[in-house]
């Protein structure tokens, strides 16, 4: 045993312990000797694990925390240490939290840790052992990556330690309730360094924001597989959008989606996301809401404008991928129509998008089509050529019936040979994977749209089970526009006839006969 103990580098230890089954799957002498052996060795002068960098642990009882502890202190070169879900009784091993937490402080090498279990530390209210541990190892030098349950936020020694944290890269808060719980308030200091990844539930981030005046290093906001969705109001993502536009300069990446009810109304009328103008790094902007049971109309500040938008992207040069999003969720039964939304922005957005955001690649916005707009935009030269999307999304927003030919030749004019076009709502908005994924993706696209040909011929697309599919007006516009396109494609290209080429291009003249 002692010579294979020294070429460990990684030990996973899932226990059990008598509190869960009959017996121990150890034997019943299994940890006490274990822990035994190490003090021997460390006597003597000699570590059981030398090379030990990452350490997997999971035990309910006191007895299996103190093993893990010895094993930690028998590790000089640790530099992981992950706690995973006990199938035992966690009340069996609150007392003994504490002392785990001085000895995670105590390695010198360790810059991972993994706490985001539910029963992982138990209480951390004020004054409590586990609360002023925590906040000790927080503040850890090596430190560099923390996953906690998001119950934390209630200590104030924790929140003032999370704030004040200068060493600390990424931070993750695991939420395992739906209720909003009330984060302990603490003075904000002046500015949090090296902090560079947060994720975390809607409570928890904003409470950590909430914590300094500026995040010098804050790249990426997401709540994004972090446990239960809490459901918020439309004032709370307003106050969170605040504070990401004024405490965060340099972001590139916002993920954000939560559930939203009505009440109380939204009293601000500017547009929720005009706080991120400051954010001129953006590269990736997502925000998704979905409401229970909506009566009333969508506040206006999340209703935006054309100018609205103009404002907000003026200075993102960087923008990649945006996504913004207002939908019902209609529960598991997918029995009820999508909300009646008209959106206010018009096809003037795009445009702007496109001029502004030339690395744009993903466009997911409700936009309203009229036909007006469309003759305006292909009538003038603010339409740019040969944009970089790839994929547009209106939303379902409505699409007049006679503007259907002008969208085409909008499109036409605006994109390359190889972009997406897209009807769906919120169903279809699971776009932010990493570059080397687009391409599996790409090919889920087509076998998805083969099956939508397919259910075609009885009259209804298929949609996922949370909203049913937009009116077949808009649908049916839509898949006009794209048809026409397509066939223009295969035909000859389109658009402005070339300095100097003998290519013969098509105008609107030759395609429509007028």
């Amino acid at each position: 045993m002692l010579y294979y103990s020294r070429r460990v580098r990684k030990l996973y230890a899932r226990c059990g312990g008598a509190s869960w089954q009959t017996g121990d799957c150890y034997g019943s002498n299994f940890f006490p000797t274990l822990v035994e052996v190490i003090t021997n060795r460390r006597i003597k002068g000699a570590e059981l694990f030398p090379e030990l960098q990452s350490l997997i642990w999971s035990g309910a009882d006191e007895v299996e925390l103190v093993t893990c502890e010895a094993i930690i202190q028998a590790s000089p070169r640790l530099k992981a240490f992950d706690y995973l879900e006990p199938q035992g009784d966690p009340q069996a091993s609150v007392d003994s939290w504490p002392t785990l937490l001085r000895t995670l402080a105590s390695a010198q090498l360790l810059e991972r840790i993994n706490l985001g279990s539910r029963t992982s530390l138990g209480p951390v209210g004020p004054g409590t052992r586990a609360g002023l541990g925590l906040s000790c190892l927080i503040t850890k030098p090596n430190l560099k990556e923390l996953l906690l349950p998001d119950h934390v936020v209630t200590s104030t020694a924790v929140m003032s330690s999370l704030a004040s944290a200068r060493q600390l890269e990424k931070l993750t808060l695991w939420s395992f309730t739906k209720s909003i719980v009330r984060a302990a308030e603490v003075p904000r200091v002046a500015s949090s360094d090296r902090l560079s990844y947060l994720a975390a539930g809607p409570v928890g981030m904003r409470s950590v924001l909430a914590g300094a005046f500026v995040f010098q290093a804050l790249t990426t906001l997401t709540n994004r597989d972090v446990g239960v969705e809490t459901t918020l109001t439309w004032s709370f993502v307003r106050t969170f959008v605040d504070l990401v536009g004024k405490g965060c300069p340099v972001l590139e990446i916002l993920d954000f989606s939560a559930y939203v009810k009505e009440e109380p109304a939204d009293q601000g009328t500017n547009f929720v996301l005009a706080p991120l103008g400051a954010c001129t790094r953006m590269q990736v902007c997502r925000l998704l809401l979905l409401i229970n049971w909506p009566v009333n109309p969508v506040p206006q500040g999340f209703n935006p404008t054309d100018s609205d938008w103009s404002r907000l992207i003026s200075k993102w040069q960087d923008l990649r991928h945006m996504c913004y999003s207002i939908d019902r969720s209609s529960g598991d039964d997918g029995d009820y129509p999508p909300l009646d939304l008209k959106p206010r922005a018009t096809i003037s957005t795009l445009i702007a998008f496109s001029q502004s955001c030339r690395q744009l690649t993903r466009f997911i916005v409700p936009l309203t089509v009229r036909s007006r707009d469309l003759k305006a935009a292909l009538q003038g030269d603010i339409l740019p050529f040969s944009s970089s999307m790839k994929f547009i999304n209106f939303l379902g927003g409505p699409i007049e019936d006679d503007a259907v030919e002008g969208l085409a030749m909008f499109l036409l004019r605006l994109t390359r040979d190889d972009v997406d076009f897209h009807p769906g709502r919120h169903g279809v908005l699971d776009y932010l994977e990493e570059e080397e994924e687009e391409e599996e993706e790409e090919e889920e696209e087509e076998e998805e749209e083969e099956e939508e040909e397919e259910e075609e011929e009885e009259g209804y697309r298929f949609y996922p089970r949370t909203v049913r599919a937009p009116r077949r007006s808009n649908e049916g516009n839509w898949r006009a526009a794209k048809m026409l396109i397509d066939f223009t494609r295969k035909a000859r290209p389109i658009g402005p006839p070339p300095a100097s080429s003998d290519t013969e291009w098509l105008t609107e003249k030759d395609i429509y006969g007028y």
